[in-house]
């Protein structure tokens, strides 16, 4: 029998990653490999993922790259449909040729939304949940790539098309019924079978929830899903059924490994159908709600092409490929005057292989289990034997839900839970699952991006900076090596030369370089910041060079955004600018945490002279000109003398507070922070407002104007540990993990941002960038070992026996005054032996965690904390 294994092959990740040549090789299956070290893998070009993965720019279905630097990759999408038979009156030609309208029964479906790029948000209406109503969401995923599960809910609505409705004893009509309550849950994940192919394996469960008989259709289809036609043209992609077994099979003519497509009939046999077909970029359109039923009572796909088929050739690949002609023929057929014509697909001319199961039945109450499988080999043959091998492989439900035999999925299951983050908290586990799914294939590098939603101006799929900066701080906990890659998206270590200043400097928010500090105070690993730090100082400079009016100004400005609302023509570009608290108080931190790794690191003396004389100047012009003593704040001024005053009452002009103790008077903290904790100003039962709800400007329904945003959240959590403000940094930290987890299940996905009033979930519902500094915040508190620091503590040494729940730190003061810290420990309200340079007993909160305040003036400290009457050694 064959061995069906989820390990990793031993084909080269640097082979797969830079090889420029058009045939793929392929990296198989992946398992749990070997991680980095963050050193290393800051220098990869990008995540160290394998070639099955979730890389579509806009849903999460499965791709599999083919070329990685010129961005191709096939697209898999899944689509999960609950149908049902009505009648509905439509036009149809008559035998004269005159369009007449007639009553005929067509099959309705609703399908689901997010592993596809299906566009189907009007399928039904007036849902309970119309959020998150028919969405797959993901609920699982790994960094090894063994496993992905998804989930959708289809909650009860009312259908969204006008049906005919049966006339009752009485003449009058009887309402159509409502949606019926279910669930899908998508399972894929790569397999290999020996000795020569491999492929993926999808499960679908169906569960009805609701009091009759749901009727539900599986799709799995198979097409280009590319950015560049450079070197894989899309027109060259071969897609046919083989008559004999109803496999699809698609190839590339530019890729040496063909793919099959292969389904159970499900364990409704003898009811449930399947059904092959070639299919345009029409399946995936509004339209394609409403379908024609055939001969047998299956539905008809929506935009299915003739058929193509199946011709082998002598070397077991596709005689050629299934171009489609101008007249919608399959081209190696004649059009007009006989030849041969490729054009590039158009919306509704993109070529599709489609696999489906349809008349899947699923009582009141009851689920059903099918599985589907994607076969890979150098020949077709071998592609047809790995599906059906896979599926033979992968395991069996009986129709009664009682006889179990799954091998290849308990395989990759048990595989996955020793791969995936588990941190303690559902909504933040699978907060990390939607950071690993949101790591698109662009051109060039593949990293993790926010959402795969269109937000605040970016397409799908983007990579942003500021947002980038926050996913490698929350990896950090998880995978060191792919916080370190995700660095290097920013600082660019392969290509940017770093004493070259940038032709066109760009203000960024330095999140990248706080979550590179936090990087180094969680790994200790010198040799990753000397590698990043020449083009992390390149970057600072960036900074400081975006934010000037000139060359000698120590005030600092955001460029405006001309995107949104380009400036009037002739304007003057000064006035459009307001030197920012903010940008001062990034300035101020970015060069003190240069200056410890300029020492730790031994950089020239110069360098640090540098960023002394930077924090003093801009701090000194921040206190000089940015403080409005009207408001006890901070306030944005305009560039320009003739323009009024911004005072619309921003979180971010509290952010000074993160500059330190030495940036800011004792007077001018406590106004910051007494506006922080003001109800009626920032402070909220889910977090810190973005905007005052005193400003006129307040609506905290959005973001940017009132709602809870998590980057400045954790930012000034972050500060409040330097000022000694820990029990506010606490009840920070607790308001806006329990509002986050119950926006969570509320709305059953990842929330953008949380509304400043009712701490409900708001903007992009697949979101994952700053929301990862929420991973920080809850291991302070509640994973034992964790020891969390402010920006001006440097964790030199961290050792905890977790049997023993002993801690050993050793840390290096950065600035004057005393160091405050929090650890988190494994006995809830426990009590623990502090020596060193704190000696006293103390007792942990309801978390299990114990603030430590450490003495000022000195430099080097250590501490042990064991649990009374323990040993104070941890060895």
């Amino acid at each position: 029998m064959p061995v069906i294994s989820l390990q990793r092959r031993a084909v080269s990740f640097a082979l797969f990653s830079f090889c420029l040549a058009p045939v793929c090789l392929p990296t198989q299956a992946q398992g749990p490999g070997a991680t980095l070290s963050p050193a290393r893998a800051a220098g990869l070009t990008e995540l160290p993922v394998g070639p099955w993965g979730p890389y579509a720019r806009g849903h999460s279905g499965p791709c599999y790259v083919l070329n990685r630097l010129q961005s191709n990759s096939l697209a898999f999408p899944i689509v999960i449909g609950q149908v049902r038979r009505e009648a509905m009156t439509r036009p149809a030609k008559s035998a004269s040729g005159k369009s007449r309208l007639h009553s005929e029964t067509v099959l309705v479906e609703r399908r689901a939304m997010g592993l596809s790029g299906v566009h189907a948000e009007r399928d039904d209406r007036d849902a309970e949940n119309p959020d998150g109503n028919r969405r797959a969401v993901v609920r699982e995923a790994d960094a090894e790539g063994l496993f992905w599960r998804f989930k959708t809910e289809f909650a009860p609505a009312k259908l969204s098309q006008p049906v005919l409705s049966l006339p009752a004893a009485n003449g009058k009509p009887i309402a159509s019924g409502l949606w019926g309550a279910g669930e899908a849950t998508v399972e894929y994940f790569p397999a290999y079978v020996d000795p020569d192919a491999d492929g993926l394996i999808i499960r679908v469960t169906l569960a009805n929830r609701s009091s009759a008989v749901e009727e539900y259709v599986v799709d799995l289809l198979a097409g280009m899903n590319s950015i560049s036609d450079d070197l894989f043209p899309s027109q060259q992609l071969s897609v046919q059924v083989d008559d004999d077994s109803g496999d699809v099979v698609i190839q590339h003519t530019r890729s040496q490994y063909a793919f099959a497509l292969a389904a159970k009939a499900g364990p409704t046999e003898g009811t449930s159908r399947t059904r092959s077909a070639r299919v345009s970029d029409n399946f995936f359109s509004p339209a394609a709600a409403i379908q024609a039923i055939d001969a047998l009572g299956a539905p008809v796909p929506f935009g299915e092409l003739p058929p193509d088929t199946l011709k082998i050739n002598a070397r077991g690949h596709a005689e050629d490929a299934s171009y489609r002609s101008e007249e919608g023929a399959p081209a190696g057929k004649s059009g007009k005057g006989g030849k041969k014509t490729t054009v590039k697909p158009e919306f509704g001319e993109g070529l599709w292989g489609l696999k489906r199961v349809s008349s899947l039945s699923v009582p009141p109450g009851g689920t059903v289990t099918l599985y589907l499988a994607v076969g890979t080999g150098k020949r077709i043959e071998d592609a047809q034997k790995s599906a059906h091998t896979l599926l033979d492989q992968a395991g069996n439900v009986d129709a009664d839900n009682k006889t179990t035999v799954e091998p290849a999925y308990a395989g990759a299951v048990e595989a996955h839970r020793a791969a995936a983050y588990a941190g303690g908290a559902t909504a933040l586990d699978g907060l990390v699952a939607q950071s690993l799914v949101n790591v698109p294939l662009a051109r060039l590098r593949r990293v993790g991006c926010p959402s795969k939603q269109s937000l605040s101006g970016l397409q799908a799929g983007t990579y942003d900076p500021g947002a980038g900066g926050m996913i490698a701080l929350g990896w950090s906990l998880y995978r060191p090596d792919w916080s370190a890659a995700q660095l290097n998206a920013w600082f660019l270590l392969t290509v940017v030369k770093p004493d070259q200043p940038a032709k066109d400097p760009i203000g960024v928010a330095p999140t990248n370089l706080m979550a590179l500090w936090d990087l180094y105070q969680r790994t200790h690993d010198k040799d990753l910041i000397a590698r990043l730090y020449p083009y992390a100082r390149r970057r600072y400079l960036e900074l400081l060079a975006a934010g000037r009016t000139n060359e000698n100004e120590w005030l600092f400005s955001w460029t405006p955004d001309t995107t949104a609302k380009p400036l009037p023509a002739g304007a003057n570009t000064l006035k459009a600018r307001f030197n920012a608290p903010d940008y001062s108080a990034y300035i101020i931190r970015s060069a003190r945490i240069l200056t410890a790794i300029a020492k730790i690191t031994l950089q020239s003396p110069n360098d640090m002279l540098d960023y002394t004389r930077d924090a003093a100047e801009a701090g000194r012009a921040l206190n000089e000109h940015l403080w409005d003593k009207t408001g006890n704040r901070y306030i944005a001024r305009s560039a320009d003398a003739t323009v009024e005053d911004m005072r619309s009452g921003r979180l971010a002009d509290l952010l000074p507070l993160i500059a330190g103790r030495g940036a800011l008077s004792g007077e001018r903290r406590a106004a910051l922070i007494k506006s922080l904790t003001d109800p009626n100003a920032f402070w909220s039962a889910g977090g810190l407002r973005s905007r005052s709800s005193a400003s006129q400007d307040y609506r905290g329904d959005v973001k940017g104007q009132g709602a809870v945003v998590f980057e400045e959240n954790w930012m000034l959590w972050k500060a409040l540990f330097d000022l000694g403000e820990m029990e506010t940094a606490g009840k920070l930290a607790t308001n806006l993990l329990h509002a986050y987890e119950k926006a969570v299940l509320e709305s059953g996905g990842y929330p953008e941002c949380l509304d400043g009033v009712t701490q409900g979930a708001r903007g992009a519902a697949d979101y994952s960038g700053d929301a990862l500094a929420l991973l920080p915040m809850y291991a302070a508190y509640h994973v034992p070992g964790t020891v969390s620091t402010g920006w001006d503590v440097n964790v030199t040494v961290h050792q905890y026996d977790k049997v023993a729940d002993k801690l050993h730190v050793e840390l290096h003061a950065l600035a004057e005054g005393k160091a405050t810290i929090v650890c988190a420990l494994g006995k809830p309200h426990g009590t623990y032996a502090l020596t060193g340079a704190n000696t006293a007993q103390a007792t942990a909160d309801a978390t299990g965690a114990i603030v430590v305040t450490l003495p000022g003036g000195a430099e080097e400290m250590a501490i042990d904390i064991v649990p009374t009457g323990a040993s104070a050694s941890i060895r």
